[in-house]
């Protein structure tokens, strides 16, 4: 069975906001386009339409994705307030996409990380919504995953309720920041090996030159996953 662990989605609507920060889809003669500040990113179908996706896969011999959402939608960067409803809507077209085909889709979701007990409190809709868990980024607007201020998310409290077969799971998005990437492998993945996490490819060729990483790595059963 062949598993794609690094699916990104982009939802077909997001909700309504303001300011130049919050990401919203514009469509142009049948085209549609993610803009987010300054980026403009023209949308495949398949990213957004799951029997284009699921054609897709079939076409590539995939069995089933782990999607998630693009990078640029966990947006830090917003007000907690207002990340909590991009956060939302984000998770409930993944939850949407599962629905489609429970079999061949597994879900991670987004929360708002820029405020850690808001982020944590969010993981108890993730489950409501059949998500497996949720994507992260490298670091929160510059704070390291390892700081003092985000280590609460990724203890007890950070853990989403676990039924058999369907552990949590936090996937750590583009580590291209080695000082983060290092500091997190430090204070997270070695500290609290309970905590199941899934690193971007990137930090997979890494393990290859760097013995503690790939002891972390080799914890991580893909399996698990579904």
């Amino acid at each position: 069975m062949l598993i794609d662990m690094h699916a990104h989605v982009v939802p077909d609507g997001l909700p309504a906001g303001g300011g130049d920060r919050w990401p919203r889809i514009e469509e142009a003669d049948g085209a549609r386009a993610l803009v987010s500040g300054q980026m403009r990113l023209s949308l495949q179908e398949a990213w957004y339409d799951a029997e284009r996706r699921l054609a897709a896969m079939d076409a590539s011999g995939v069995d089933a994705e782990v999607v998630s959402p693009l990078p640029p939608l966990l947006n830090y960067r917003l007000p907690a307030s207002d990340a909590v409803r991009l956060c939302r809507g984000v998770n409930a077209f993944i939850a949407r996409l599962r629905e489609v085909a429970p079999s061949r889709f597994y879900g991670l979701g987004t929360v708002p990380m820029q405020d850690p007990d808001l982020a944590c409190a969010e993981l108890s809709e993730v489950r409501a919504m059949g998500l497996q868990g949720v994507e992260i980024g490298s670091n929160v607007c510059g704070v390291s995953l390892g700081d003092d201020r985000l280590l609460g998310f990724f203890q007890g409290k950070g853990r989403l309720v676990r039924d058999a077969g369907h552990p949590d799971i936090f996937c750590a998005q583009g580590f291209g920041v080695l000082r983060h990437f290092r500091r997190f492998i430090d204070e997270v993945a070695i500290s609290y090996p309970e905590r199941r996490t899934r690193e971007s490819p990137f930090i997979e060729q890494l393990a290859q030159v760097c013995g503690r990483l790939t002891k972390k790595v080799r914890e991580f059963d893909v399996g698990d996953a579904v």
